[in-house]
């Protein structure tokens, strides 16, 4: 049996690609395992969304050369969103990858590539080789890009759907489009007939991936994303919906709408990036709203969903923010009381107008405003989270955490560890919270 090991960087849409490649080579009688040195075959999913990311893969990678030395044998492939701007550069300086695959390039090309290595490395170990047309016939395409529940035992219950790919926003900040392209939503039924496969494997969570949801259109029916989202929460089945990413300048109101009419299945959880609170920063990251719509789509989830979380992005240091700029971001803040706030400083991104633009700050200047912002949000997130002591929580049990504890997720995506037995995992249980945390909750299993 060939041994397959992949490493993922990056957002939840990365994780679905992972996830359509792991299945893609389980029907090919292929093992995942969590260790290089155990793998024939590894696979790197890369991002591209900030330098640091980027710097973290040429690390990997130079690590990978010792291993590939030891064992000649040893497949590396590279995909992912840098895959599609630095192939090159990839063989170049690292002469042992097998194959380049970004984001953009043809996914046949890759499931071809795969199954050739597999054929051949089962000829090398001298196992039973079926033909490459049996391979092909025994696959379903559709779950090469829209992804799917884990097959195997760890986190089998979550289903990761990519409804679309790539974004049409050019944000002056991101690479997105540079490397995944054009917007391109997939068909309506073949996202729900997916998901009912997974339902029908157990999956307990389902989460609806793009880069921006919000503009979801199916290219058959031009049904929308709130009436995607109603159809997938009428399915039958105990499972919890996610969505990542909404996308202000998209978001409508029938969202909102339908995640309070099927609240039970809809998690109250939005991740909404704001990015800079003001306006000024937000014309300059061509992000095409304004503070005063973001405020009102807050009122929004407040008022349809007052037991809902918001999370959001937050970019620190972007060229051209004053300190007047960064107050009006804090102000924000204190204002919304976000839940969690992913915040980075601003990383300047090949391709993109941002990058071409005069950085006023020094990187002193900016982790100071970043260490600002976070021990806002942590004293923000303490008290939201100390709301909940002594509530009873519905949550999903995820893992065993690593101090022996159990670690579960509310519908809120709160992180609650509680001491219960390993049974427990992958189902929903009710659990009292005692203590809460900034990053946590702390509870005890109602039986």
């Amino acid at each position: 049996m060939i041994n397959f090991f992949i490493k993922t960087y990056g957002c939840q849409a990365n994780v679905a690609d992972s996830q359509a490649v792991a299945n893609f080579l389980v029907n090919l009688d292929c093992k995942q395992v969590y260790s290089e040195k155990l793998a024939d075959l590894i696979i790197i999913n890369t991002c591209a969304i900030r330098e640091k990311s980027e710097q973290k893969i040429y690390s990997y990678l130079g690590r990978l050369a010792k291993l590939q030395k030891r064992n000649s044998l040893l497949k590396i492939i590279v995909i992912g969103c840098v895959a599609s701007y630095k192939k090159k550069d990839f063989y170049v300086r690292f002469g042992f990858i097998t194959f380049v695959s970004g984001s953009r390039d043809d996914k046949n090309v890759l499931r071809d590539k795969l199954i050739d290595i597999v054929l051949s490395m089962q000829t090398s170990k001298s196992l039973l080789v079926p033909n490459k047309k049996d391979f092909l016939d025994n696959q379903d395409k559709n779950n090469f890009k829209l992804g799917g529940v884990r097959r195997e035992t760890r986190h089998s219950t979550q289903s990761f759907i990519n409804i679309m790919t790539g974004c049409n926003n050019f944000c002056t900040y991101c690479i997105v489009p540079f490397t995944r392209g054009s917007e391109i939503s997939y068909s309506s039924k073949e996202i729900l007939e997916k998901i009912k496969q997974d339902i029908a494997l157990g999956t307990k969570e389902i989460f609806l991936l793009g880069q921006n949801v919000n503009s979801y259109k199916c290219p058959e029916t031009n049904l929308n994303f709130a009436q995607l989202l109603e159809a997938v929460a009428k399915l039958e089945g105990d499972f919890w919906v996610r969505f990542v990413s909404s996308h202000p300048k998209d978001m409508t109101l029938d969202v909102i709408k339908v995640m309070a009419k099927y609240k039970e299945k809809v998690c109250g959880f939005v991740h909404h990036p704001l990015q800079s609170g003001s306006n000024k920063i937000l014309k300059a990251m061509n992000r095409s709203y304004t503070l005063e719509k973001y405020l009102k789509q807050v009122d929004w989830i407040r008022n349809y969903l007052p037991d809902a979380t918001i999370s959001t992005d937050i970019i620190v240091g972007f060229p051209g923010e004053t300190d007047q700029d960064f107050e009006q971001t804090l102000e924000v803040i204190k204002k919304i009381k976000f839940d969690n706030i992913f915040s980075f400083i601003y990383s300047p991104r090949k391709f993109t107008k941002a990058a071409m633009l005069k950085d006023n700050l020094s990187y002193e200047q900016k982790q100071s405003r970043l260490a600002i912002l976070q021990k806002i949000q942590v004293d923000i997130s303490r008290a939201n989270n100390e709301n909940y002591v002594g509530c009873i929580l519905k949550c999903l049990v995820e893992k065993e955490a690593v101090n022996g504890m159990l670690l579960a997720r509310s519908a809120g995506n709160h992180t609650i560890l509680f001491d219960g037995d390993l049974a427990k995992i992958d189902t929903f249980v009710n659990i009292k919270i005692n203590s809460a945390r900034a990053t946590n909750l702390i509870g005890s299993l109602i039986e």
